[in-house]
């Protein structure tokens, strides 16, 4: 993480700290109960953002000039200052995660090595499905509101197949699956 970089460069005035998800967890929890002000970098979608109304804090827009002064991830370890915060072209936003649609390779093998007129289109589905990261907080925000500890696997897959349902209507599903 740059974080060092970006709240020094910044001028952020925080001292930054490491924490586990458990702990990251607790103090958001805590945090919204005692309508505290709390700051932390985190990613985007995750259930946990979803649980409570954060705000996003906007840096720099990241350019290639920030990305190649950042500082070297090999040196995320170091003890020495001055490497940990690099320089201030280094302190822009984090770049934008594209999500990936993953299909096991297996599903690709079996799909292929069956002849045409035996082959399910499953395969060619999922890889075309395109899922970007407002639907994916829906989906996170569906299984927040509908989880209990005892069914959180269950809850998860529920508000998937809800929102597949609830999205890829008739119109969706002739554009995005195209006969093969």
């Amino acid at each position: 993480a740059y974080t060092d970089q970006q709240i020094y460069w910044n001028d952020i005035p925080l001292e930054p700290k490491s924490y586990t998800y458990n702990e990251i967890q607790q103090i958001f929890k805590a945090a919204n109960a005692t309508k505290s002000p709390i700051i932390h970098p985190w990613f985007h979608p995750d259930s946990l953002v979803e649980q409570y109304d954060l705000r996003k804090i906007t840096l720099p827009e990241i350019t290639r000039d920030c990305r190649d002064n950042r500082f070297k991830i090999a040196d995320r370890c170091t003890t020495n200052r001055t490497e940990l915060l690099g320089t201030a072209l280094g302190s822009c936003d984090y770049p934008v995660q594209i999500l990936e649609t993953i299909v096991a390779k297996s599903v690709k093998e079996d799909s292929l090595s069956a002849s045409e007129e035996l082959r399910s289109p499953a395969y060619e589905t999922l890889r075309r499905i395109q899922i970007n990261d407002l639907e994916v907080t829906d989906m996170l925000a569906k299984w927040v509101r509908t989880r209990t500890k005892e069914t959180t696997g269950h809850h998860a897959r529920q508000a998937a197949c809800s929102w597949l349902k609830e999205s890829f209507n008739a119109t969706d599903r002739a554009r995005s699956i195209k006969r093969f």
